[in-house]
């Protein structure tokens, strides 16, 4: 595995691949999550934790994570009528 798919930051957020999706369909999703890393046990396990702070029970590969990119909000824009 390539040093750069190891995650550092604990609480980073993450997607977890779908590896038990058997009959891959095209517009299926791929991913689930999002995550936080609750956990690094080394050698590019870890433990996740939901949003609502439930920690994962069963370790993840850092080979099944990607890193999950918010979308940036910009403010509201408030119209003034005359």
């Amino acid at each position: 595995m390539d040093s750069d798919t190891y995650f550092s930051l604990v609480g980073e957020l993450v997607l977890l691949h779908k590896t038990e999706i058997q009959d891959k369909k095209k517009l299926e999703e791929r991913w689930k999550g999002s995550y936080y890393i609750h956990a690094d046990l080394g050698n590019g396990v870890y433990k996740l934790r939901t949003m609502d702070r439930k920690v994962l029970k069963v370790p993840i590969n850092g080979a099944r994570l990607k890193k999950y990119h918010q979308c940036a909000l910009s403010e509201p824009i408030v119209l003034i009528e005359n």
